[in-house]
């Protein structure tokens, strides 16, 4: 079992009863390595209390991350993140910001630019211990190398189960259209073996990307970015790194003319 939380609600007594359980993972969210920010995001008083909870469960056997969401208020401070993490004696985990959820309603404002990604992407290079990818679909910079970045797990390692029980490839694609089936209904194992939803991820193919030369580091990225902003699984993300180099060369010949 692997557990998402904010923290807000740790307590002694319970991180003693989880740590009696078989837990794979637990990370706790924070977005900034500094409480203004933290807390601009998430609400008052969240970056204190994400905080202690992860110096509690720091104490205890159970691997423990903090997880942030690269944005572009903290794009700046997640080195910061990293040694804070360390610090705690956990590890650092950035996800993806997609325009999914309330990430919908503030896509444009909150979304890094073409250069921080790039930046973020540099740096990732060279930082091994810090984990990426999909949910709980996590990978280190050798697993990278292999891998890709962008590389989608979706339905092949990872899925999502609403409060509801209705299950979908990921957590940012929990619309009707995606439902892969009703645990309501049927169990588990009927729904990830059988769903024809869940088939229709697992040979997913962007042809449309084949071509680039960055196919092998992302094999076309994240489906769900390209669905909410081009209502197209199969057409390509649109925050690649490609299209970010792509972006800034244009801005500069732009600039520069």
């Amino acid at each position: 079992t692997c557990i998402s939380t904010n923290g807000t609600l740790f307590t002694p007594e319970l991180v003693s009863r989880l740590s009696r359980n078989r837990l794979v993972a637990i990370q706790v969210s924070m977005d900034g390595a500094k409480r203004e920010t933290c807390d601009a995001i998430r609400g008052a008083g969240v970056f204190d209390a994400a905080i202690a909870a992860v110096k509690l469960l720091a104490a205890t056997k159970i691997p423990t991350s903090i997880n942030t969401v690269l944005t572009t208020q903290n794009a700046d401070e997640i080195p910061a993140m990293h040694e804070m993490a360390r610090s705690l004696g956990v590890s650092l985990r950035v996800s993806r910001f997609r325009p999914s959820g309330r990430g919908a309603d503030n896509w444009e404002s909150l979304r890094p630019s073409p250069a921080q990604l790039l930046g973020f992407s540099d740096w990732l290079a060279s930082s091994g211990d810090v984990r990426t990818g999909d949910s709980f679909f996590s990978l280190t910079s050798q697993e990278r190398q292999g891998l890709g970045l962008n590389l989608c797990g979706a339905a092949k390692l990872t899925c999502c189960v609403s409060p509801t029980g209705h299950m979908y490839p990921c957590a940012f694609l929990q619309t009707d259209r995606f439902e892969a089936g009703d645990l309501r209904r049927n169990s588990f194992q009927e729904i990830w073996d059988g769903s024809e939803i869940y088939e229709s991820f697992r040979n997913l193919r962007i042809h449309s990307c084949e071509e680039c030369q960055r196919f092998d580091q992302c094999h076309g990225g994240c489906p769900a970015v390209a669905w909410h902003l081009k209502n197209d699984i199969n057409g390509g993300d649109p925050e690649c790194l490609e299209r970010c180099v792509t972006s800034i060369a244009d801005n500069r010949l732009a600039e520069a003319a």
